[in-house]
């Protein structure tokens, strides 16, 4: 398998590579309805919590209060959410959709549809089901880690080297990082 995993590797990368590429083009498409990257999930998940505090929402997408405060402005200033006072608290402000909001998680849902549509049709139902069976089990593997894939402080396949490509986020350099991406943070 050692021969076989740094082709996988690559063609997973390259994959992930072509979808970025349709995903900038949905959002793109999406631009009458001004939904961004990453906010179709948003919308999605306060129509699915439809009144939650934006802590509680912070907590479900596990990201800082300070970072959901200001992916809310972003779609209040849009029109697409609107934040009211909670009738027994009034200190307390809950978040709901707007009409407009609404539209657009539906446009946005059907766009995916269409994209996930036209990505997968060309593996049977039994190849999709094995597909996202092992996307989960990678995923698990991937958490387990605590999200990283370091190997002796290294991150692999993530061109940190002397290649001279960006590292992800939060990847940390050591004595083997070839550095020189600006994006190594020292140990």
């Amino acid at each position: 398998m050692d021969k076989v995993s740094p082709k996988i590797l690559s063609a997973f990368i390259r994959l992930s590579r072509l979808v970025h590429r349709e995903s900038h083009k949905h959002a793109h498409d999406m631009h009458d309805h001004r939904v961004h990257r990453g906010q179709g999930h948003l919308l999605s998940l306060i129509a699915e919590n439809a009144g939650a505090k934006q802590s509680e929402l912070a907590e479900i997408l596990d990201i800082r209060p300070s970072s959901m405060t200001e992916m809310l402005v972003k779609l209040e200033q849009s029109g697409l959410i609107e934040r009211r006072q909670d009738e027994s608290d009034q200190r307390v402000m809950r978040i709901h959709l707007t009409e407009k909001g609404e539209k657009a998680l539906k446009a946005s849902k059907a766009a995916i549809l269409e994209m996930s549509g036209a990505l997968f049709d060309s593996l049977t139902e039994e190849e999709q089901n094995q597909f996202l069976a092992i996307m989960e089990k990678l995923t698990a593997n991937l958490e387990e880690r605590g999200g990283e894939l370091f190997h002796g402080g290294h991150m692999h396949g993530h061109g940190c080297s002397e290649h001279g490509r960006q590292a992800g986020r939060g990847h940390r350099r050591d004595k083997n990082c070839g550095g020189g991406h600006g994006m190594c943070r020292e140990r």
